[in-house]
């Protein structure tokens, strides 16, 4: 599947507290032309939202918003208030006492404030451990945080079939981070037998939970018919859903689609507001297409600054595009200055190489 990983690159261990390319730019020569994004393959699920991620060989998974220590709860709990008021030391000792009596709420909580180093000096070891505690008594935050430990090799060896196990007892205890986890995992095929159908039923489970990178990934197999039927409607659908979870690349390509009625009814207006909202979450892609509609005035206001501005930003990350570059060749003096006062607006990530 050309979108999967080499390698996984995993990234750092979360739990929950308390929960009861196409990098050359096709040359047109008026009108731009919407050419296929290169994909990128899922990376695993962190846990966490991070910024749009530069992946790591051809796309990066599921970053829901980065939970902490949370403080939810009860504010008359001494533990809660504590964790209100940034109190870590106090909230450490009231954890560790409800802990050691079993308390696995507690036992993810001290885990939490070790891993991160709040209050005390990071000790990964003993996070691990308190993580496995609670991961024993099917913690499905404390499972999933654990698989990402012994994935890195954090606070003990690494260890990938176990992560694969604490993944797959995550996901059927509904972790959608988990459940994506354990796709990638299948899709790899090193510690468990490779099965795309397999694989395409945890994406979805994953997906369903609101897990943008699943989304991406279905969108992937069903536009090339691995482990599901090849489908360009259900393709958009997942396009869809994932570019409105903010996911940078399913912004991308979901407008190419709309762009040139791909599977959906062409609608370059709608195309052209998704470049720009993939845009200005740094995709170098969706800027290179907005860049060519704003050049000729295609679905947008004619802006040949604008233009030229975005694609100085992209020349930043290595993308080229004579049509673009012949545009700016024409610009006036003041023009050029205009267009490169622009260009330090935007930050393109560094694009993917093409399929």
């Amino acid at each position: 599947m050309k979108w999967l990983p080499v390698a996984l690159c995993l990234i750092a261990a979360v739990g929950v507290w308390p929960t009861a390319s196409d990098a050359q730019a096709p040359q047109a020569p008026q009108a731009p032309q919407a050419p296929q994004a290169a994909p990128r393959a899922p990376a695993p699920a962190t846990g966490q939202r991070a910024q749009p991620a530069q992946p790591a060989a051809p796309v990066t998974p599921a970053r829901p918003e980065q939970p902490g220590v949370s403080a939810d709860g009860d504010p008359n709990d001494p533990l809660v208030a504590a964790l209100r008021n940034g109190s870590f030391l106090p909230a450490l000792a009231i954890a560790l006492e409800r802990a050691r009596g079993g308390d696995v709420i507690a036992m993810v909580v001290v885990a939490e404030i070790y891993a991160r180093g709040l209050g005390v000096q990071q000790n990964l070891t003993e996070a691990a451990n308190w993580f496995e505690l609670a991961a024993r008594r099917d913690h499905a935050p404390a499972m999933f945080a654990l698989g990402m430990m012994r994935l890195r090799g954090e606070g003990g060896p690494r260890d990938r079939r176990q992560a694969a196990d604490l993944f797959d007892r995550a996901a059927a205890a509904g972790h959608p981070e988990a459940a994506f986890n354990a796709a990638l995992i299948i899709v790899e095929g090193e510690v468990r037998t490779r099965d795309l159908f397999r694989a395409a039923g945890l994406f979805r489970r994953a997906a369903d939970l609101g897990v943008a990178d699943a989304m991406y990934a279905l969108a992937q197999m069903h536009r090339e018919g691995q482990g599901v039927p090849r489908d360009a409607t259900q393709t958009v659908r997942w396009l869809k859903a994932g570019a409105e979870r903010g996911l940078p690349e399913a912004q991308t390509e979901y407008a190419i689609m709309l762009f040139r009625g791909d599977g959906v009814q062409a609608n370059e207006a709608e195309a052209a507001r998704w470049f720009e909202t993939a845009a200005r979450s740094g995709s170098a892609v969706a800027m290179n297409r907005l860049a060519r509609l704003r050049l000729v005035g295609r679905a947008v206001e004619r802006d040949p600054v604008l233009a030229a501005g975005l694609h100085l930003a992209t020349k930043r990350v290595g993308m080229s595009d004579q049509m673009l570059e012949g545009a700016l060749q024409q610009l006036t003096p003041e023009q050029r200055t205009r267009a490169e006062a622009i260009s330090e607006e935007w930050t393109p990530l560094q694009p993917l190489p093409p399929r």
